[in-house]
Parts: structure tokens; sequence; C-alpha cells
């Protein structure tokens, strides 16, 4: 991650939301006791932050590089109806269509209630956070997954 941000030139900006850890907790699916991992064996300190701190610290970075450019919007449903022309394996523009999406409850954690008016959109470059629900990179297709391999 770290090395990434900072080939994109925004790693500054990002690393002033971090902290050094030294450690982490982690929960096995249905377990309520955590094992602790404290890591002693790593050239690096590694530095978290709260998920909403990078996407505030991105999207100043992108208004600030040309957001006119860039359309981002929150709090959306997208679905992906076609990714390139299927023909050249140049042409990689997306058709989504797009819905406002209202969240259910206090909690509803991803959750939300989608409305009925759609907007048609296409776009060379789509970047989605839909999480585990994965409803856009499952839309486009030849999105590779990767062995979660975290301990």
């Amino acid at each position: 991650g770290e090395k990434v941000l900072s080939d994109l030139g925004v790693w500054d900006s990002v690393s002033t939301y971090c902290s050094e850890v030294v450690g982490r907790k982690d929960w096995s699916p249905g377990s309520e006791e955590g094992v602790e991992r404290i890591f002693t064996d790593r050239p690096y300190t590694t530095m978290v932050l709260p998920r909403d701190k990078l996407v505030g610290a991105l999207y100043e970075e992108v208004l600030k590089r040309g957001g006119e450019r860039v359309n981002i919007e929150f709090g959306k449903d997208v679905t992906v109806t076609a990714y390139g022309d299927g023909v050249s394996d140049n042409d990689k523009r997306c058709k989504i269509i797009v819905r406002d999406c209202y969240p259910v409850g206090k909690d509803a954690d991803g959750v939300c209630e989608v409305a009925v008016e759609e907007v048609a959109r296409e776009c060379g470059l789509l970047i989605a956070a839909d999480g585990a629900g994965r409803s856009v990179a499952d839309g486009v297709g030849d999105v590779v997954k990767y062995v979660d391999d975290n301990v």
C-alpha cells in the first residue's frame, strides 16, 4: 500500500493520518477470543489509518490535481452493464447504471434501499469501494482475486 501511494505521489498526504503499530489482533469467524500478534521480524514499522481518513486524503488529492475531470460520488448503488467493447483489449470503457442508495437503519453496514431512478454513465476508469458485496468487481468480470494470506 505505501509503495503504491508513494508511486502515485500521495503518500505524504496520507501518512499524516497514519499511526505506527507493532502488532494486530485478529478474530476467527465466530470466535469470541482474539489472537494478538506482535511483529518483531519485520524490517519496517506497520502504518495504519482509518478507512475514512484514507478516503478523505485521497479525495483531497483528486480535487487538488484536477477534480474537474473526475466524478466522485458517495452513497451510490452501481451496476456494471458492460465492460469494454468485447472486441478489442484496448477498449476497457465501463457502462454503468447509478442509483442513489439510502442506508437502512442506524447500523446498516452497507445495506441500503436503492432508488428507482437511475442514470446511465460511461467511464474510462471506475474505482469502487463496494466491500464484500463486490458487485462492481464482479460486474467488470476480469478482476484478479488474490488469496487472502493474512494470518
